[in-house]
């Protein structure tokens, strides 16, 4: 077996849904709505969709197969099709929920969602939470449409295309990659108490989100890089 065979975790990935779009125009149609550039020779493709405001409804992978197929969590399958549902009659395209089964793989930091079920993989869980610390977490449906793609770490070289032409949300996502003050970093911290909790926000920094994965708590802050002292809270990842 070769050495990055060997390094490689399959996942077993369970919460997961399909959208199936089928027309003659479907790539057309999602390129307007997609952050990442469609109009190139593609078999897959890592996504944002965005509302008008910049904010994330769901991170997605698409695959370029007979039809395009969008996989992305269950739990934000509703909020994406409602919303593409307001743009899919001008280019008479079908689009239809389906149960759809993948696995995941994990290379050296780097995730990758694929068509099939695995049996005998890591669990879920362990795939959230490895996709939570690495700043690429799969967003659920309750943080849908209520976060940028730079509160919660996501990479624009991977999942945003600067180059292509419009789509929905692209002024407010080039107008913070080009013209904002990077001036947070963004930290993850696990199991805090609430007198750490009452530390940090005293400094007025921002907690994106909390999840509970495996029993324990994390929790996502934006701090500034001259914020509160957090040497003594326990940090389980930074970017």
């Amino acid at each position: 077996m070769s050495s990055s065979l060997s390094m490689e975790k399959h996942y077993s990935l369970t919460n997961y849904s399909a959208l199936h779009v089928s027309g003659e125009r479907s790539v057309q149609f999602l390129q307007g709505q997609a952050t990442s550039n469609l109009l190139v020779d593609f078999k897959k493709k890592e996504t944002l969709f965005c509302d008008e405001k910049g904010f994330v409804i769901a991170k997605a992978t698409i695959f370029n197969e007979k039809d395009l197929i969008i996989v992305t969590k269950t739990s934000t399958i509703k909020f994406l099709q409602n919303h593409l549902e307001r743009f899919v009659k001008f280019y008479k395209c079908g689009l239809s929920v389906a149960e759809i089964g993948v696995h995941g793989i994990e290379n050296k930091g780097c995730f990758n969602i694929n068509l099939g079920k695995k049996i005998g993989g890591l669990p879920q869980e362990d795939w959230d939470l490895e996709k939570l610390l690495s700043f690429d977490y799969d967003i659920d449906g309750e943080d849908s449409a209520k976060l940028r793609y730079f509160e919660i770490g996501y990479d624009p070289k991977k999942y945003i295309s600067f180059d292509k032409g419009c789509y929905t949300g692209q002024e407010l996502i080039a107008r913070y990659n080009f013209l904002s003050k990077k001036n947070k970093s963004l930290y993850i911290f696990k199991d805090l108490q609430n007198e750490e909790i009452k530390k940090i926000r005293l400094d007025h920094e921002k907690i994106i989100f909390t999840k509970v994965i495996k029993g324990n708590t994390y929790s996502q802050y934006s701090i500034k890089k001259r914020g509160p002292d957090i040497k003594s809270l326990n940090l389980a990842a930074n970017q």
